[in-house]
């Protein structure tokens, strides 16, 4: 409990910073998904009238977490606060991971720039549940790391990891996917290598789709579809397939097809569809999606080119002006993005030296972030899966990769001036060229 205790003393301002940015910005007004995070949970509390139709536009591990605020009447400013609550955990977590890798200064200065890192905190005066996946996909990290140090709490480490990652497909449904790509790849490599680490990645991710079996169950149950995860899929696809060519692939919600006149071209088809039911609406959206893919390829490719911008850098969105508070992803991502790139090559040459944990989350972080692109998407969607590039970038930077300054004696100069230093040989080629 005392090297807890420290990590948590240690990491306090970040904490203070951001309960500040609760209270200052958050509001008793809904915005966004924030009502119909809300509408779930009087459903899942039993709260709802009889007629109220169920919704399956999320899925239900961040309603959960709110259910005590719907049933007893707690203040909405303590569901917001909560956030903060998520995100000091996230960082503490992070950080717990990071020194099982690199030393202890480096880990403290990396996990501060973490904890103030702009799309962290950019939704943290809301209601919406990026501050719950941050902290399980922190969690899952270090649990997931454990496992490969020599301890009695091994089964422990399995069984939190598992139960996280179960969490976490509860909360954003399209990780189930994830998974069952994981269970795949790593079922097949340790049925060809037959290692030991193969196996235990297998198990995990498996036990983890065991975990969602109730949510698909129930969602069965409302809609009499096998393996039907929810109803946002079909609305982004077809965003995302739009032909039209003032369009990116970002998309709208149906207010605003009925009121923008750019978007006028959509209003036919959106009122056919105002009469269906969620789920009745997310097979029309799907089945347009792949008309317009199969009879429109090169504009899906376009569009999807936009998406990764989106994702990566909030930039470019379809008709709409371009703002300066685009460089709040920008300039963060930018780095990130660019020491990624950078790193792949190092990666390469030693990739035997890399931790078979580190490798194992990045490709979990490629196939969500694969996944996620061919549908509309934004930075919110991809935001924390950052934890995961920060640490494998750590590793390769600080533990593959050694950068240091040579000493005057060794820095190579043109011939001119190799037989004496730099200001010499400056002054030599001035004379020379008088």
């Amino acid at each position: 409990m005392k090297f807890f205790r420290e990590r948590i003393i240690r990491f306090l301002p970040l904490l203070l910073l951001y309960v500040i940015l609760v209270i200052l910005f958050s509001s008793d007004l809904f915005h966004d998904d924030e009502g119909a995070y809300v509408r779930l949970a009087n459903h899942i509390a039993g709260l709802s009238t009889p007629d109220e139709p169920v919704s399956l536009l999320f899925g239900p591990g961040y309603p959960i977490v709110l259910l005590p605020f719907v049933t007893l009447q707690i203040p909405w400013l303590g569901a917001t606060l909560l956030n903060a609550v998520f995100l000091f955990g996230a960082v503490v977590y992070f950080y717990s991971t990071l020194i099982l890798w690199i030393p202890e200064k480096y880990g403290t200065i990396i996990c501060y720039l973490f904890g103030i890192y702009p799309p962290l905190m950019r939704e943290i005066h809301l209601m919406h549940s990026e501050g719950l996946v941050f902290f399980l996909i922190c969690g899952i990290m270090y649990h997931f790391c454990m496992l490969s140090r020599k301890s009695d709490k091994r089964r422990i480490h399995f069984f939190i990891t598992a139960l996280f990652l179960g969490y976490l497909a509860l909360t954003k449904v399209f990780f189930v996917y994830v998974f069952i790509v994981m269970v795949t790849i790593y079922g097949i490599l340790y049925l060809w290598k037959r290692i030991e680490n193969f196996k235990q990645v297998t198990l995990i991710y498996l036990f983890a789709l065991l975990l969602c079996v109730p949510n698909l169950i129930y969602t069965y149950s409302v809609t009499g579809k096998a393996f039907y995860l929810g109803t946002s899929g079909g609305f982004l696809l077809y965003w995302m397939s739009s032909p039209y060519q003032n369009e990116l692939g970002s998309a709208f919600h149906s207010n605003s097809v009925q009121k923008q006149p750019y978007l006028a071209h959509h209003k036919d088809f959106f009122d056919k569809l105002s009469y269906l039911s969620e789920v009745e609406k997310d097979v029309e959206f799907k089945k347009q999606a792949i008309f317009n893919i199969t009879h429109y390829p090169a504009r899906y490719i376009v569009n999807w080119t936009a998406n990764v911008g989106r994702m990566l850098f909030s930039y470019p969105f379809s008709c709409t002006q371009q703002k300066l508070t685009t460089y709040f992803f920008l300039l963060p991502n930018m780095f990130l993005v660019v020491l990624t790139f950078l790193s792949i090559y190092p990666a390469f040459r030693r990739w035997a030296s890399i931790q078979i944990e580190i490798i194992t989350l990045f490709i979990f972080v490629l196939v969500a972030f694969g996944g996620v692109s061919l549908g509309s998407a934004i930075n919110r969607y991809i935001a924390p899966l950052t934890p995961i590039i920060i640490l494998w970038l750590s590793f390769i930077y600080l533990r593959v990769l050694k950068i240091e300054l040579l000493p005057e004696s060794e820095i190579w100069f043109p011939e001119e001036i190799s037989e004496c230093n730099f200001l010499a040989g400056t002054r030599n080629m001035n004379n020379k060229y008088k």
